[in-house]
Parts: structure tokens; sequence; C-alpha cells
């Protein structure tokens, strides 16, 4: 309950952050399970398996031009997210 509950205050406050605060907004992910990843991201657009017990889940996010983007990658390990990344000029 208590994670569905952060990653429902997630989802509102990355509507108000700027690309300066992306990187926090993800901070918040580290240690979410897998599910609940998926119960506010959806399922990711790329998975890859960089080694042996992890999991790289990728999402990308254009503007509405299409100008824009942004590329956000979980890692996964044993159904947690242990780390992410991120890049492009539309990450918010």
């Amino acid at each position: 309950m208590k994670k569905t509950v952060l990653a429902f205050i997630v989802i509102v406050l990355s509507a108000c952050v700027s690309s300066a605060d992306y990187s926090s907004l993800l901070d918040n992910w580290v240690g979410s399970s897998q599910e609940v990843l998926i119960t506010s991201w959806g399922d990711p657009a790329e998975v890859s398996y960089p080694v042996p017990g992890q999991e790289l889940w990728t999402y990308f996010q254009t503007s509405p031009s299409g100008a824009e983007f942004c590329q956000t990658s979980f890692t996964i390990v044993n159904g947690t997210v242990t780390d992410y990344t991120f890049e492009g000029d539309n990450c918010e």
C-alpha cells in the first residue's frame, strides 16, 4: 500500500518538476518494485539484459511536436529498481 501511495505522489509531482529536478524525482524510484514501476510508467518500450540477473527497462517520452525527447532507463535487479539513467532535452 505504501508503495502505491508513493507511486501516486511521484506521478502528481512529476507534472510540476523541471528538468533540473528530474534526477531527484527518479531517486524516489530506487528501491521500488518493478510492479510499482509498471503501474506508474506502464510497460517499458525496451528491455535489455546487460549482465546476468540485471534488466534495463527503457522508456521514451516525446514532446507533442516530436522535436524534444527524453529516454529514461531503470536498472532492475531481483525485481527491484536499483539505479536509473536519463538523457534528452524533454526530461521533466
